[in-house]
């Protein structure tokens, strides 16, 4: 069985996916490039170690919509006027972020944790392939890779959010 697809008549086959790189300690997987959905959005899956995440607050144009599939995970998002809402919770639990919105996750556990997550266009995809790198590779530090992400509207502000209670 051949992966082709038809689009506008004509059978084409999709771009490959990207086998799961790691970026900082996440494993990321690319469900949906956004190579296949002309650019509107994509879809990956990301594997979160006990204690992981990217800790500060950090805002980049790309919607995002959250979506746990395993573990216990904590989403931080700046309400504004209305403060840091915390979203904490395991299979099911979702949160949306709008772009520009100060947002990060965190795994505060000490199991593994994975979720789901869907974001707008393709500036944030081709970050996390430039920052990421293959399995056995050396990490690179957050330093090197908020550096890439700055190439990309990626901006980290000086908040590390912690859980309430």
């Amino acid at each position: 069985m051949t992966n082709t697809a038809t689009h506008n008549g004509v059978r084409v086959k999709p771009d490959p996916v990207p086998d799961p790189f790691y970026v900082m300690q996440d494993r990321v997987t690319l469900q949906v490039p956004h190579q296949q959905t002309r650019g509107e959005f994509f879809v990956m899956q990301v594997e979160v170690v006990p204690g992981g995440g990217p800790p500060p607050l950090h805002t980049h144009p790309a919607h995002e919509f959250f979506w746990t599939l395993s573990g216990k995970l904590t989403y931080f998002r700046d309400d504004g006027e209305h403060g840091l809402t915390e979203i904490t919770g395991g299979p099911g639990t979702a949160a949306y972020i709008p772009g520009g919105v100060p947002h990060t996750y965190r795994n505060f556990t000490d199991e593994p944790a994975s979720y789901l997550a869907v974001l707008s266009g393709r500036e944030m995809q081709d970050f996390l392939v430039e920052a990421g790198v293959g399995a056995g590779e050396e990490l690179r530090s957050p330093e090197e890779v908020m550096a890439i992400g700055e190439r990309f509207q990626l901006v980290s502000l000086d908040v590390v959010p912690e859980p309430r209670g």
